[in-house]
């Protein structure tokens, strides 16, 4: 039985280094350029969508060069599945592999071949390590049945069809997170003005301590906690405390400039995050190692979510157990990230509210440890991702080599509104309620958008097994060009045969070389 007997009428089986060749066209960067420059952020995962796009005469270093209809696919960390057909002319990243539009190979069809799960599936077996990526020689023989290409054309145009109607809903689904993410926000700024808790505050007018006396209480109590530490570390070293002259060493915190500020409610205050923890902030510990034991878990960066930490997300690092020590995760500690890729996600942080698992923290997350007063700690962390916190954030931020980074100092001098307690724990109690409904509408708008990915991927499944449109009897078989592309590349691959009077056809072959449609 040959190996195409289970295959539509017409289709072959193949392999994609059989059908396709990437280009090499390189084109180096040139400051009056005004093409286009796609870069792998340009692509969101599993989209087959451009995003925003940069200009390559911003560009410093050569990138690759795509005419439209051409097929973009991101080697790196194949498993994002990121791949493009954009309809203009423009330069990319070198961490996208460009195959060039054909006569035998409708380009969309080959689009949507790379979006599929078998694919995905099969390149990212492919590669490994911290920085994954493939090339031809890796994804080359991945096996796939071809059509005749009017068919492709077929498959591709009800493909189109299909998926044209799947982003209708998605749109939808994105207008329906915007509005639920500025529903959050807003409920977030009614948090930080005192809009939230109005209807609380008139029915206890006078009742209550102020802002401004907490405030004076946070400061003795961090000045105390100061003192006793110090006082141990003195201890420790057997010295004698003969007055009261190292208490001079003490560092108040800066009183925060407060012009230009949200306007809240009598009786609240100003402060600042430095003001607000224990001065003993410190960044944690490189977690070069491995992703299975042994060693000390270490959290890796992305383990510090909006509001909650990921004890999953961790590696595995050869450390002695005092310098382990030093660096553990203990309840009450408040992580922020202090770099990321995205601005968006720069500064994140989360409060260690239970016990945690026995761990360290990363270099890349610096540690606070809010004053030891009950319900400081959810305050904090309630209030981080408002709006006017986060503006503050990306006002301090600082880019190098395309890295977004906030220092001890910057975070320190975050400016944060400081009700009374018992406010701010009504607060936090009416914040949650409301972030209960919003993940529990989020939840149900994840759903059906995996519900629409499912969709896309079996509209895949049926289209690579000719199952979504009917064979044509007409149509030349994909045999015949796939035939004809192992004939041109046996030509091609001969050495030049010189003719009589020294001459060689080596001219004529590299002519014909040119012209292949695989060039």
């Amino acid at each position: 039985m040959s190996e195409n007997s289970f295959l539509p009428p017409g289709w072959v089986a193949t392999t994609l280094a059989e059908v396709v060749s990437p280009s090499r066209l390189k084109i180096q960067p040139n400051a009056d350029s005004e093409l286009p420059f796609i870069g792998m952020d340009s692509i969101d995962p599993g989209s087959l969508r451009i995003g925003q796009v940069q200009r390559f005469a911003d560009m410093q270093s050569a990138a690759g060069r795509f005419l439209p209809g051409d097929v973009l696919y991101g080697r790196m960390r194949p498993y994002l599945n990121k791949v493009a057909r954009p309809e203009f002319e423009g330069a990319c990243s070198a961490e996208f592999i460009v195959f060039p539009s054909t006569s035998h190979l409708d380009s969309r069809f080959l689009a949507y071949l790379l979006h599929g799960r078998d694919f995905v599936a099969f390149a990212s077996s492919k590669s490994s390590g911290d920085r994954p990526r493939v090339d031809l020689s890796d994804i080359g023989p991945f096996p796939f049945p071809l059509p005749p290409r009017n068919e492709q054309s077929r498959i591709a145009d009800k493909v189109d069809e299909l998926f044209s109607d799947i982003e209708e809903g998605e749109r939808a689904l994105e207008r329906a997170r915007k509005l639920l993410d500025r529903y959050r926000q807003a409920v977030l700024k009614d948090a930080v003005t005192g809009e939230l808790t109005k209807d609380w505050r008139e029915k206890r007018k006078g009742e209550i301590e102020s802002g401004e006396a907490l405030l004076t209480r946070i400061l003795k109590a961090r000045r105390e906690a100061w003192e006793q530490a110090e006082l141990a570390k003195m201890r420790a070293k057997g010295k004698e405390l003969e007055d009261d002259y190292w208490k001079q060493k003490y560092e108040e915190p800066e009183l925060p400039q407060t012009t230009n500020l949200l306007r809240v409610p009598s009786g609240w205050a100003w402060s600042t995050l430095e003001m607000l923890t224990d001065g003993h902030e410190a960044n944690g510990i490189s977690i070069k190692g491995s992703d299975s034991p042994p060693g000390v878990v270490a959290l890796r960066l992305d383990a510090i979510r909006e509001c909650r930490v990921d004890y999953t997300a961790r590696r595995y690092i050869s450390l002695e157990p005092q310098r382990a020590a030093k660096y553990e995760v203990l309840v009450g500690d408040f992580l922020i990230s202090r770099a990321n890729g995205s601005k968006a996600f720069l500064a994140r942080a989360a409060l260690v509210a239970s016990n945690p698992p026995t761990c360290v923290f990363p270099d890349t997350v610096i540690r606070f440890r809010p004053i030891g007063l009950s319900g400081l700690g959810e305050w904090l962390q309630a209030i981080w991702p408002s709006r006017m916190v986060r503006e503050q954030i990306e006002r301090m931020a600082k880019t190098s080599a395309g890295i977004w980074k906030v220092s001890q100092d910057d975070l320190r001098a975050v400016l944060l509104p400081l009700p009374p307690f018992p406010e701010m724990a009504a607060t936090v109690e009416r914040l949650k309620a409301c972030q209960s409904e919003v993940e529990a509408t989020d939840a149900n708008l994840r759903r059906v958008s995996d519900m629409g990915a499912a969709l896309r991927q079996s509209i895949l499944t049926a289209a690579f097994c000719g199952k979504l449109v009917p064979q044509d009897s007409t149509d030349e078989p994909a045999s015949v060009p796939l035939d004809r592309i192992r004939g041109e590349r046996r030509a091609a691959a001969k050495p030049p045969v010189k003719r009589c009077g020294g001459q060689s056809d080596k001219p004529a072959r590299v002519a014909a070389e040119s012209e292949l449609p695989l060039a």
